[in-house]
């Protein structure tokens, strides 16, 4: 596995804040958002030739961009979604970025019929671009645990939607994680990992969650993707430093797994 680090860590930053603290702290990857956070890159929304010197002017590379989810909602609106969504796709291969991410949404039966739907028309366009697409869980949200995700990839079944595994938000949701990796890792796509006291996210090392038990775990699957490191602490002038120690952290796990 390859360490990314998300700007979800700093959503306050701006994007060359984030490719400076993220560089500093010797990752090659990041991952970042089309939406919310400081360091968006939403392809309507950007000088896309600045944006690609930028980011190499700082020795990083893009690992995935989350862009916005599939809510319920008019014919209209659903078509104007799936065309920012389409070129968002391709803002990401342009970027040499080959996975795409989304995630949240209400969760009512209306909402997962939409994503569902929506899920099955993106992977479809990607069938000739070199990108992956990630259905993601979340705590509270249409997808959170494991019967959301069989639901999901069994209804919009193509081989280019996968699954993002985000261990902290199964841990918030009280799923068991291990019988999860044992039924969708030939499914995984990426993994998004923090560590977390109940549902409050801590400095990895300092939690209840156990990295290296899961990670050995995702390892045996065959998984080689991205992980991707997200520290969303409550006391946010400390986040640069989390950011920073995350790095060896989990690193050393992987070489321990690896070894």
């Amino acid at each position: 596995m390859e360490l990314s680090c998300s700007s979800c860590c700093v959503p306050k930053l701006n994007l060359d804040e984030v490719l400076t603290l993220f560089a500093d702290a010797g990752y090659a990857y990041f991952e970042t958002f089309t939406t919310w956070t400081g360091a968006k890159l939403d392809a309507h929304e950007v000088d896309r030739a600045d944006v690609k010197r930028r980011i190499g002017d700082h020795g990083l590379r893009l690992s995935s961009l989350n862009v916005e989810n599939f809510p319920a909602e008019t014919e209209a609106d659903y078509a104007a979604r799936a065309d920012r969504q389409r070129r968002n796709v391709e803002w990401a291969a342009e970027l040499g970025c080959r996975q795409v991410n989304f995630k949240g949404g209400a969760r009512t039966e209306e909402d997962m019929r939409a994503l569902i739907r929506g899920a099955t028309d993106l992977a479809r366009f990607c069938e000739d671009l070199p990108v992956v697409l990630a259905v993601g869980n979340h705590h509270g949200s249409r997808v959170q645990g494991p019967g959301d995700i069989s639901r999901v990839l069994g209804q919009a079944r193509h081989p280019k939607l996968g699954l993002l595994l985000d261990i902290g938000h199964f841990h918030s949701a009280g799923e068991p994680i291990p019988p999860i990796i044992d039924a969708h890792g030939g499914r995984l796509s990426l993994v998004h990992t923090k560590d977390q006291i109940g549902t409050r996210s801590v400095p990895f090392g300092e939690g209840e969650i156990d990295n290296a038990d899961l990670l050995r775990r995702v390892s045996s699957t065959g998984y080689d993707g991205f992980l991707v490191v997200e520290v969303e602490a409550e006391d946010e002038a400390n986040s640069p430093r989390y950011v920073r120690e995350a790095r060896p952290y989990l690193q050393t796990i992987l070489d321990t797994i690896d070894a």
